[in-house]
């Protein structure tokens, strides 16, 4: 069984900052009144805080941290607080810098998205789950 430790990506968390900072400029120049822009600033910022936390360094309680492949196309996720046996959905996307991987959990058909960018595994982690997971679609 082959393990992929996921980790922050700073791909992820330079994007994440780029639309962040985009939001608040449109706001800032919407013509409206000035406490109005500060109250719609203030939800932005604490609502991407909250989600800058949850996805990006990846602390939600269903953030997939760990991603386990063995030789028979069968899929494990380890979340913060469990393992859970999984089949790779037709629905993922994989290319040479980014996947969107969508899991189903095989006991309760629960999905699980998981965004990996290349920076997100240790060197080179990400060139071997490629042929993984274009295997699995075989």
């Amino acid at each position: 069984m082959h393990e992929f430790k996921i980790f922050p990506s700073r791909t992820y968390k330079f994007l994440f900052s780029i639309i962040i900072i985009a939001t608040c400029a449109v706001v800032i120049f919407l013509s409206i009144n000035i406490l109005l822009k500060l109250f719609l600033l203030l939800i932005i910022i604490l609502y991407s805080a909250k989600q800058f936390s949850e996805s990006v360094l990846l602390s939600h309680k269903n953030s997939i941290h760990t991603i386990y492949c063995n030789d028979e196309k069968a899929w494990s996720i380890a979340t913060a607080d469990t393992v859970i046996d999984v089949e790779l959905c037709h629905g993922s996307t994989v290319t040479a810098y980014v996947c969107v991987l969508v899991f189903k959990c095989i006991k309760t058909s629960t999905e699980y998205n998981c965004v990996l960018f290349r920076d997100s595994l240790k060197h080179d982690e990400y060139r071997k789950l490629m042929p993984r997971l274009r295997f699995n679609f075989a």
